[in-house]
């Protein structure tokens, strides 16, 4: 059983969150999780970090990768 599956077998939750972008000011006035400070910083890893801050139970695994066929592993 993966880790973030265990831990949502235990009532605390998980989730798998994947984006390769970085924040932009844009994305500001339309995301909840995002500040100014984090301009330039991977949205995966910022949302995962505010993400805890929010709800310490809730287990987040950020990936900055590009998710695709090609990068699949078996």
């Amino acid at each position: 059983m993966l880790d973030l599956e265990a831990q949502a077998a235990g009532g605390g939750g998980g989730v798998v969150l994947t984006d390769m972008d970085s924040i932009e000011r844009s994305n500001l006035n339309r995301q909840l999780l995002f500040r100014q400070r984090h301009v330039g910083q991977p949205k995966a890893l910022v949302a995962a970090e505010m993400a805890a801050k929010i709800n310490p139970r809730f287990h987040v695994m950020a990936h900055t990768s590009r998710v695709a066929p090609d990068t699949e592993h078996l």
